[in-house]
Order: C-alpha cells, then sequence, then structure tokens
C-alpha cells in the first residue's frame, strides 16, 4: 500500500488508538477554584476544605491534595503566609516523642500570572511525609493548596502536583 491510501489507513490507526487511549482529564471547579485533577483521583468536600486523592486504594495512603479557599480577611497577605509557611511546626510522633518539620525551602513564585508563597517541609503535617505549599491572595479571596507525599515516594508523585498546579486556576466570585 503507497501513496495516500497508505497515509490515510496509518492517521485512522493512530486516531484510533490515541482516542482509546487517552481519556479527557478530570476537571475539579467549584466557586474559588478550577484545576485538572491527576489520572485516577477524585475530589472530596470534608468540612471546609476540598481533599483530593487517588482512587486505588494501594496508592491512595501515599499522598493527599487539600484545597481551602475563603474570603479574604484583613490577616490574609502573601507576606503572613510566606512567615507562617516559613516556620517549623511541632508535633508528636505515636510514641509521645516531639517532632519538628524542617522548612527546606520558601520563596515567591509565579505560577498562572498569579504571585504565590511556596515552602516545602518535611514532617509538617504527617511525620514521615513531605509537603507541598502553595498560598495565594487574588481579592476578594485567599487559597491554600497543601500536596502531602509520603517522603519515599516524593520524587515519583511530585510531577503529579506541578501537573495540576500548571492548570490551577483561580476565579473571583
Amino acid at each position: 500500500m503507497t501513496g495516500p491510501r497508505k497515509w490515510a489507513t496509518a492517521a485512522a490507526f493512530c486516531a484510533a488508538i490515541g482516542y482509546a487511549s487517552s481519556a479527557a482529564p478530570s476537571v475539579f471547579k467549584n466557586r474559588f477554584i478550577e484545576f485538572e485533577t491527576p489520572e485516577r483521583w477524585s475530589c472530596a468536600l470534608e468540612n471546609t476544605e476540598y481533599v483530593c486523592q487517588d482512587t486505588r486504594p494501594e496508592l491512595k495512603k501515599d499522598s493527599i491534595i487539600i484545597f481551602a479557599a475563603k474570603l479574604r480577611g484583613n490577616q490574609d497577605t502573601l507576606a503572613a503566609y510566606r512567615d507562617h509557611l516559613g516556620r517549623s511546626k511541632k508535633q508528636r510522633d505515636p510514641n509521645g516523642k516531639e517532632v519538628v518539620s524542617k522548612v527546606l525551602s520558601v520563596k515567591n513564585v509565579v505560577r498562572n500570572g498569579l504571585t504565590w508563597v511556596e515552602s516545602i517541609q518535611d514532617d509538617s503535617e504527617i511525620i514521615g511525609f513531605r509537603t507541598h505549599y502553595l498560598a495565594v491572595v487574588r481579592d476578594p479571596i485567599a487559597v491554600l493548596v497543601t500536596f502531602t507525599i509520603n517522603r519515599s515516594k516524593y520524587n515519583a508523585q511530585a510531577p503529579r502536583f506541578e501537573s495540576m498546579v500548571r492548570t490551577l486556576k483561580i476565579k473571583t466570585p
């Protein structure tokens, strides 16, 4: 087979493979934010925060994304968030021993046209896990995103967070 017919057959085959193997990304939306969830993740409202996790039981315990968005108060500034996210946190392990988190970085970054405070800490939310924080203020709202990952799996899981953040849109009510 040569010429246009060969190309038409090849194009049809590639289109069929692409169509069959790629699912449309799942988009999470609420009145403050919108983003594409990582593949095979779902999000649900738990109290005042949205919690997103892998739907596969064997991976669900390795990482979690939490979104908190609210109408901005006077205390909600990038400077205040940077100060708070630049501090270590204390908690107790199951044996009662105090564990102090380690701040690995805190800085301002521009993502999707907005200036965010970004911080990475070990043991700040869950002992043995690394948490990546992003906080932004866009009048009239303030948003905090946390992605907590089992430290031993951070390098493998972090690209999922980065992929989601690239699609994150802040909506003003």
